[in-house]
């Protein structure tokens, strides 16, 4: 029964953690996405 428990325990905190590794990701995807708009609009204005 303690097993189980800790089972469900280690699963959630390994759900977390890919949560928070998914959230990381979507962010350094917006920033690059920012980078290559700003490069892009620099582009255009020279």
């Amino acid at each position: 029964m303690e097993l189980v428990r800790m089972l469900i325990m280690v699963m959630m905190l390994l759900l977390l953690l890919l949560l928070l590794l998914l959230l990381l990701l979507l962010l350094l995807l917006l920033l690059l996405l920012l980078l290559l708009l700003t490069m892009l609009m620099m582009m255009l204005w020279l």
